[in-house]
């Protein structure tokens, strides 16, 4: 590929980014099989980020969503975590990507960092 046709492709790719909608939704209970289809297709996760949820088995998926949300509220937490919320990204209306955001950072975080 040459330059100009490197610098044409990159223009049309920035043109595509930026005509997409992005949205982040908060994790739900009601989240269904879009969300774990993402999942499935992402993985366990890597460089220390792993998911959260039940390896190929959508029930267990689904019953899995209410816990997410009890850490989102800091309930029942075990000794040493922190409250985290995920967030869903959707470009165009379809799942593609997902984030963790504690709330706050204890001891032990703030010395990994």
């Amino acid at each position: 590929m040459n330059a100009k046709t490197l610098s044409e492709t990159a223009k049309n790719l920035s043109k595509e980014v930026e005509s997409m909608q992005i949205e982040l939704k908060e994790l739900s209970e009601s989240d269904g099989q879009d969300i774990f289809e993402m999942l499935q297709e992402i993985g366990l996760g890597e460089n220390g980020f792993t998911s959260n949820f039940p390896e190929n088995d959508y029930e267990l998926f689904k019953r899995s969503l209410a816990r997410q949300v009890q850490i989102s509220q800091a309930i029942d937490l075990p000794d040493g975590y922190v409250p985290q919320t995920i967030y869903w990204m959707y470009a165009d209306g379809k799942p593609v990507a997902y984030g963790k955001l504690r709330h706050k950072l204890n001891e032990k975080l703030l010395r990994a960092c």
